[in-house]
């Protein structure tokens, strides 16, 4: 009897439970088909339920809205999907409401109390403006909606932030949203590149297959996509100003009888401009080895050995990664250590996939060469970065590492006088000569070998000097960094364009265009993320030649254009303007160079 008690009572446990699941898989919505009517202009109302299992949904009451309710209609739709050989269906009801307007003025239909399975929810009030009385005509017309009536008024863009006063350095998120009453939409084409005066920019995500989806916004229904989202770094405080965005779009306007066509409608969309204030970091202890960083990050190292033999080399790397300006970081000098020369490092940054927040890590490979026998330590080192979310500089400290360096196994050849050594036969003396004579004997100074190995090893001394005083200048001069790096920087892009071209795919054109850009910037000395505009007026104050300017002008127009067309590429145009970018790489590095010379006399 007590185990029948314990099987009732754990059946009714678990179908409350259920009953939570299934109610906690509701979704209610209320939203108009429009915010703005005529005073006696007929509008709809609808409200609509979503769930896996709709059992029970009542009818809210009514009796508090500002309008009188002409009529009231009912409608069903289920769907299913398969994700991952899952089943998952969902079932969807609808009550319309048929509302005349009233006494023009601002309106506001109130929360609704809906019940769906014996749980009560709760909707967003929603806004209604209601204007003059118009014509009978204008009130017929008005009365049907249909995507005709489409202006740059229904269908707009809004540019999120997550955050709108910010630390310099500090990441903001900025995602661009188109809204539209309709998804008949196609040829979405963003405009000129923004120009992110003050920002260090780096994109996320832009979508490669626009899918609409549909969202309540101000109490109305919209179908919308995210049509980019990215990571801004402000480089100076101060109040910024995040530019507008522009784009233009197609909407297709559906045929009013069988005998019509569809027709298009291209409307341009631009975003708000967004303020932000900008705050300097916080001033630090001169303990603090900041490093640039501003984020969220974590700072490690590896050796590739711990020991090895005098004259070889070893592999030392510090990899620093997190959410933040990772690719922005630069590591101080290395201490000197006894035993121990650190040549100049190699970065590289690995960028995650995240589209939420701009995230991955920076590397620091330092080759070390093994100059004396002996045990060598590298010491503990600590660096800083800012964390915006504490508002504290936050130190991470890297544990030291012995390293043992061992007598070299290689032939070393050396002199001395151990007679014991020596072991004289016979044989082995053959003349010896009473009168030598030095008459055709020549001191090392006499032959040639000899100022050979001098010139060579001047030569050696010259060259070691020049690579500290370039080494030295690369540390300590941002601006030469980044001018060698260019061409390194250009070389890996225009690899990662190639097997594009080679897959036919239109990530050739990101590539392009990002390795086109970062060239420039770098070369001259400009932030990246400045506007296209901004490096071309600069190309002509440096004296480019027109030909070279307008080349780079052209070719970026069409990067950005088919970069942001929603359509497939076909692989003779990749061909072609794959070696379009070849030719304008190299007349751009011929420029430079001619640029170079003339700087230098």
């Amino acid at each position: 009897m007590r185990q029948y008690k314990l099987k009732i009572i754990f059946f009714l446990v678990l179908l409350s439970l259920l009953s939570i699941l299934i109610a906690e898989d509701v979704a209610v919505e209320a939203y108009v088909d429009r915010n703005q009517v005529a005073e006696n202009e007929i509008f709809r109302l609808t409200i609509e339920v979503q769930a896996s299992e709709i059992k029970n949904f009542e009818k809210p009451d009514l009796s508090k809205l500002p309008f009188e309710i002409l009529n009231s209609s009912t409608s069903t739709s289920s769907s299913m999907t398969i994700i991952n050989g899952k089943v998952n269906s969902q079932k969807s009801e609808k009550i319309t409401y048929s509302l005349l307007s009233k006494d023009k003025g601002q309106k506001q239909i109130p929360t609704i109390t809906v019940t769906v399975n014996g749980k009560k929810y709760v909707t967003n009030p929603i806004s209604i403006t209601i204007t003059d009385k118009t014509s009978n005509t204008s009130n017929t017309n008005n009365r049907r909606q249909n995507s005709s009536n489409i202006n740059n008024q229904d269908a707009f863009i809004i540019a999120n932030v997550n955050k709108t006063n910010v630390f310099k350095n500090e990441e903001v998120i900025v995602s661009y949203k188109l809204y539209s009453p309709t998804s008949q939409i196609s040829n979405i084409s963003l405009g000129n590149e923004p120009s992110f005066s003050g920002f260090w920019k780096e994109d996320l995500y832009q979508p490669s297959r626009p899918q609409m989806q549909r969202e309540i916004f101000n109490g109305k229904q919209y179908y919308t996509l995210l049509l980019r989202t990215i990571a801004l770094f402000p480089s100076k405080d101060g109040n910024l100003v995040i530019p507008e965005m522009e784009i233009q779009i197609d909407v297709i306007i559906p045929s009013r009888s069988f005998f019509d066509f569809d027709s298009r409608r291209t409307l341009r969309l631009v975003s708000d401009p967004i303020s932000l204030k900008v705050k300097p970091l916080p001033k630090y202890d001169n303990d603090i080895n900041f490093i640039n960083a501003v984020g969220q990050f974590d700072i490690s190292s590896t050796i590739s050995e711990t020991s090895g033999e005098e004259g070889n080399s070893l592999t030392y790397k510090i990899i620093i990664s997190g959410s933040g300006n990772y690719n922005q970081i630069t590591l101080p000098q290395l201490p000197e250590i006894h035993g121990l020369r650190f040549l100049s490092p190699e970065i590289s940054d690995e960028k995650s996939n995240s589209t939420t927040s701009f995230s991955g890590k920076r590397t620091f490979t330092y080759p070390i060469m093994l100059t004396e026998q002996g045990t060598s330590t590298i010491p503990q080192l600590k660096y800083s970065y800012f964390d915006p979310a504490t508002k504290t500089y936050k130190t991470k400290t890297l544990k030291s590492i012995n390293i043992e360096v061992k007598p070299s196994t290689q032939q070393i050849l050396t002199t001395h006088n151990s007679q014991q050594s020596i072991r004289v036969f016979g044989k082995d003396i053959k003349f010896i000569n009473l009168n030598p004579s030095t008459s055709n004997y020549k001191f090392p100074y006499q032959r040639l070998w000899f100022w050979f190995l001098i010139v060579f090893y001047l030569l050696s001394l010259v060259a070691h000097y020049l690579y500290n005083l370039d080494n030295k200048k690369l540390r300590s001069d941002l601006h030469y960094s980044r001018n060698r790096r260019a061409n390194h920087i250009i070389r890996k892009y225009l690899k990662e364009a190639e097997k594009c071209v080679i897959s036919k795919s239109n990530d050739f054109y990101d590539y392009a265009y990002q390795g086109l850009m970062h060239y420039l910037t770098d070369k001259l000395n400009m932030p990246r993320g400045v506007q296209e505009k901004e490096v071309l007026n600069e190309l002509n104050n440096i004296g480019f030649s027109e030909s070279i300017v307008s080349q780079v002008q052209s070719y970026l127009n069409i990067l950005n254009m088919i970069k942001y067309a929603n359509k497939e590429i076909n692989a003779e145009k990749i061909n072609n303007d794959a070696l379009v970018l070849k030719q304008l790489v190299q007349s751009l590095l011929d420029e430079f160079n001619k640029h170079n010379k003339r700087g230098s006399k």
